[in-house]
């Protein structure tokens, strides 16, 4: 089924649109590095983020491919789907490691800046939670 959603674009994305959703409806896009295939995806967030709030309210959300500003390329797929809020901190500590990893040099800085902060009182791993993604279906282009 995943083939038939053509999750590629996705798959291969340095950066996602993650759009979340006010109690009004009204949508909030976010640019976040993203870990995942085939329709099941995770991102990494601070519990105190807006965005995992809205995600506490309302499970649906849309994604695309986008660049580090969330400008999402004319005729790139978008799609919706659902998150779940994944708090275990095993799970928390390897998708950290494994979003990071897969991001090289950037993720190298990443993983070194949240150790030093990780050292000021109030901001340990359990601090971070992972944002799992499972696709639904595509939205129409255009």
């Amino acid at each position: 089924m995943a083939a038939d959603r053509d999750t590629d674009a996705i798959d291969e994305a340095d950066y996602i649109l993650l759009v979340t959703f006010r109690q009004d409806g009204s949508p909030v896009p976010t640019p976040v590095w993203v870990h995942g295939s085939d329709g099941s995806y995770a991102v990494m967030t601070k519990v105190d983020t807006h965005k995992v709030s809205r995600l506490r309210q309302d499970s649906r959300v849309e994604v695309a491919p986008c660049d580090i500003r969330g400008n999402i390329a004319p005729g790139a797929p978008r799609f919706t789907g659902t998150a779940r809020l994944e708090t275990d901190p095993d799970v928390v500590a390897r998708t950290v490691q494994a979003i990071t990893g897969q991001y090289g040099f950037r993720g190298t800085v990443m993983r070194l800046l949240r150790r030093g902060r990780d050292l000021l009182p109030g901001d340990r791993e359990e601090t971070h939670l992972i944002v799992q993604i499972t696709l639904d279906d595509r939205l129409d282009d255009g």
